[in-house]
């Protein structure tokens, strides 16, 4: 691939990203806008920082017309819609995209189906390969079976598991299910800790480390060279998932001074510091899908740039993450909901 096809890739895939980040350089207005809009959720994931963080419950959600507002104006940026669960705001997903179209993106657990008039990328949180292991984690009996009713052959879902302690052995298999299900793809995340508030908080048991660490990117390793068509990391990722280099940089790292790429808010539209995570996070051992992918996306841009060894193909696999590419079909022998 020649960097012209590179830059042809992106400039498709990625929509307005050179200018929303010239904005940011000198504007310092963010390049993606990350709205929790709802604090309710079906489920009680083990993993899960937004419950940790927020007394799930739509009672203190704001109205559509309130996130429309921000939504129109700044509807140049993407924006990633998230929660708890945002399906239960179908009304304003629906209002969102038709002003965002692709721009919009959506996060989501996948017991609720986007009607397919969304044609926008989703990303669905399914943590194991095995009905028992993935309702243990998710703690909702029936959870497993209802997802995959609702995702497969949904192309435009990729899959985005949060790997721990207790699904670290399931890698391989949840690259095989999305194979099977016909979703667009798969990408991982590493659980990411909060610092304990109190010395006698339970120690964390979640956090991959040491060998299980290393062990862990092995499987990313394999399953990334065995299945390079629907696994979205690349190799630049998987180091920095042991290394944290990333760290000192963090691209998503936010103060009311100086602001970050993206511009985090929870369900009651208060900015979230420094990360989407919370003012709790420890940065020390992010495992965050997001920043990796930004940190290497900028290496490998930088080292194209200056004609350097690259992964140019790094760039291409960015931007179709991120966004639906226009071989997206919906899928037919689905009942679309209402």
């Amino acid at each position: 691939m020649t960097a012209v096809e590179t830059i042809q890739a992106v400039l498709e895939g990625g929509g307005n990203l050179l200018y929303n980040y010239a904005c940011f350089r000198i504007l310092r207005t963010p390049l993606v806008y990350n709205i929790e809009i709802t604090g309710d959720c079906p489920l009680d994931c083990e993993h899960c920082y937004f419950h940790r963080e927020w007394n799930c419950g739509k009672n203190r959600d704001l109205e559509d017309e309130y996130w429309m507002k921000v939504v129109n104006e700044n509807s140049d940026k993407p924006f990633v819609f998230t929660g708890g669960e945002p399906a239960l705001r179908m009304s304003l997903v629906k209002k969102a995209f038709g002003v965002l179209g692709r721009r919009l993106i959506l996060i989501s657990n996948g017991t609720i189906k986007f009607p397919l008039a969304i044609e926008t990328r989703v990303f669905i949180s399914l943590d194991a390969a095995t009905e028992e292991l993935h309702d243990s984690i998710r703690r909702k009996p029936g959870t497993f079976k209802k997802i995959l009713k609702n995702i497969r052959g949904d192309k435009r879902v990729i899959l985005a598991p949060t790997i721990s302690m207790t699904n670290y052995k399931e890698i391989e298999k949840l690259v095989q299910l999305a194979r099977e299900l016909g979703v667009y793809g798969i990408t991982f995340s590493l659980y990411t800790p909060e610092k304990k508030k109190h010395p006698a908080d339970p120690d964390d048991q979640l956090t991959l480390q040491g060998k299980e660490l290393l062990e862990t990117a092995g499987m990313l390793r394999k399953v990334l060279r065995e299945n390079p068509d629907i696994v979205f990391l690349t190799e630049g990722m998987i180091d920095l998932f042991v290394t944290k280099e990333h760290v000192p940089n963090c691209s998503l790292k936010a103060s009311p001074e100086k602001p970050g790429w993206v511009r985090s808010r929870n369900p009651a539209d208060m900015d979230k510091y420094p990360c989407v995570i919370g003012g709790n996070v420890d940065c020390e051992k992010c495992g965050c899908n997001i920043p990796i992918n930004m940190a290497d996306l900028k290496d490998q841009a930088w080292r194209m740039l200056t004609f350097r060894k690259n992964d140019a193909k790094n760039i291409v696999r960015v931007a179709k993450m991120f966004t639906l590419q226009k071989e997206y079909i919906s899928p037919s022998d689905e009942t679309d909901p209402a």
